[in-house]
């Protein structure tokens, strides 16, 4: 359910609202192989155009985008970026202080907003996704620093060349999940939290 008390209509159960649909056709949830044909599987499943998304839920992608955005103008000082998918970066063109001050900003408003949604576990969920988003970073910038103290070109033979590839490779992907991975994991599943679902 919403537990937002500002929208008590919205009562209905998560698995109520969202129905996959194949085509026209609503799959039934008594649907049994023995009983019914299987829809098409080359029909693409779509989300039911009927079914609405709870006002928390559209809040809260929102706020997911908010914590995305800062991160990005932070990350593009950290990375002394000239650009951003093939423009000007906020820091190239606004100046690094603003740049820091815009993140900190949005990362802000979306913490407010985060409090609005009045449900605890989701607020310390999307809280953690923050703190992720830090570590990530911290562990790019361990990574650079290390990768300038090794130098450019490294003289390994093969064995420690292919455990220090292995290193570098679960670096970056725990890098990965820390900077994006936990936001988007966190949100859906805080999503589906504010739905009713636990």
């Amino acid at each position: 359910m919403d537990y937002n008390p500002q929208f008590p209509q919205y009562t209905e159960r998560f698995k109520e609202k969202f129905v996959t649909t194949f085509g026209a056709s609503r799959l039934q949830k008594k649907f049994h192989p023995r009983n019914e044909k299987p829809p098409s599987l080359q029909t693409t499943p779509t989300l039911d155009p009927s079914t609405d998304i709870l006002p928390t839920q559209f809040r809260l992608a929102m706020i997911a985008e908010m914590i995305h955005t800062g991160s990005l103008l932070h990350d593009d000082v950290l990375d002394a970026s000239a650009l951003r998918r093939g423009v000007s970066s906020a820091p190239a063109k606004f100046m690094t202080k603003l740049s820091i001050l815009g993140g900190h900003f949005m990362v802000s408003r979306a913490s407010v907003a985060l409090v609005q949604l009045r449900n605890q576990e989701v607020m310390r969920m999307m809280s953690r996704s923050i703190q992720n988003l830090i570590e990530g970073e911290i562990i790019q910038m361990k990574d650079v620093i290390q990768a300038a103290a090794d130098g450019v070109t490294l003289r390994l033979d093969s064995t420690k060349w292919s455990r220090k590839h292995q290193d570098m490779w679960n670096t970056y992907l725990q890098k990965s999940y820390l900077k994006t991975g936990s936001l988007m994991a966190r949100a859906i599943r805080a999503t589906v939290m504010l739905g009713g679902c636990v």
